[in-house]
C-alpha cells in the first residue's frame, strides 16, 4: 500500500496552527511518559505510535487533514525498526525524533525528511482503531501501543466541518 500524502485544511495552510499543535502534543506525550506506568527514555522512544495518534486527532479537531505514517526499516525477520509521525500538507510532523537525535518538535517538508528511513512512510492510516489493531497484528509491544480507550474516543471523535479554522 503505497502512502497518500493528504491536502491542506478550509482556508490553506497554517504554519503557526502546526506549530501550536505540535507543541501542544510534545508537552501532553512529556505528561504521558511521566504518569505512565512504563518506563519510557528521556527522548521519548517507545511513544512515537501514541503521541502519533494524539498529534493526528489534534490536527483533524483543528481543521487539518492527516494521517498517521509508519516507516518500516527491516534487516531481517528478527531484526527491524518501527517509527510512526503524522503527515499533513505534505509534511512530516514529529514530536518524539529526540529518539533519533532530531528536534523536539519536527515538521518538514515530505522531500526532504523522507531521507531518513524513520520518515519514509510505508503505511498510513486514517483511523486510530485500524492503526491500532494493526499495531496489534504485527506484534509491537503493548507499552508502544495506542491504549484501547484512547484508540475507541479518537475514532469517534470526527472534526467539526461546519466552520472554518482562523489561520
Amino acid at each position: 500500500m503505497s502512502p497518500v500524502v493528504p491536502g491542506t485544511f478550509a482556508g490553506g495552510t497554517s504554519p503557526l496552527l502546526h506549530t501550536q499543535r505540535l507543541a501542544y502534543a510534545r508537552r501532553w506525550v512529556e505528561s504521558f511518559s511521566r504518569r505512565s506506568r512504563h518506563e519510557y527514555p528521556q527522548h521519548l522512544g517507545g511513544l512515537c505510535a501514541i503521541s502519533a495518534a494524539h498529534l493526528y486527532q489534534e490536527l483533524l479537531y483543528a481543521g487539518f487533514d492527516a494521517q498517521i505514517a509508519v516507516a518500516d526499516k527491516r534487516l531481517d525477520r528478527e531484526n527491524y525498526s518501527v517509527h510512526a509521525f503524522v503527515l499533513s500538507n505534505y509534511q512530516v510532523l514529529d514530536v518524539t525524533a529526540t529518539q533519533f537525535g532530531q528536534e523536539a518538535q519536527v515538521e518538514l517538508p515530505l522531500a526532504q525528511a523522507s531521507r531518513q528511513w524513520f520518515w519514509r512512510p510505508a503505511r498510513t492510516f486514517r483511523d486510530v482503531q485500524r492503526f491500532r489493531a494493526w499495531q496489534m497484528a504485527e506484534g509491537w509491544p503493548l507499552a508502544q501501543t495506542v491504549p484501547p480507550h484512547l484508540a475507541s474516543r479518537w475514532s469517534l471523535c470526527e472534526p467539526y466541518r461546519g466552520h472554518r479554522i482562523a489561520a
